[in-house]
């Protein structure tokens, strides 16, 4: 299974989607969602993005906090942001640009995107 399509069934499995839901398109899963489950979608991109973030640059998942910069905390390149626009966009099955993500600076930033870009 795909990273995206395992990011979607976590997500679907918080929105208390059924096998109905986990065959509708992305839209219907953000929609689904419960206001008080809206935290949980957050840890989860969280998570997901940690690993991503951690993987890339060889670091423990748990030595970022959401307020970490790439670019300051990580010493994060332009090569660097490409790597992970590419690794996101493939976990998320997003199109982010280099321009949606020279628009980030920290973890949650970057977090918040990916939430107000999925289908």
């Amino acid at each position: 299974m795909i990273r995206g399509r395992r990011v979607f069934l976590r997500l679907v499995a918080i929105a208390g989607g059924g096998s109905a839901m986990v065959g509708a398109v992305g839209a219907s899963l953000i929609g689904g969602v419960r206001a008080q489950d809206s935290e949980l979608v957050a840890e989860s991109v969280s998570e997901a993005l940690r690993e991503i973030v951690a993987g890339h640059f060889e670091i423990d998942p748990s030595s970022m906090q959401e307020s970490t910069s790439f670019a300051k905390g990580l010493g994060a390149t332009s090569d660097d942001m490409a790597a992970l626009r590419q690794a996101i966009n493939d976990e998320f099955g997003l199109e982010l640009t280099g321009a949606d993500l020279a628009k980030v600076k920290t973890i949650r930033q970057t977090r918040d995107l990916i939430i107000e870009r999925l289908p």
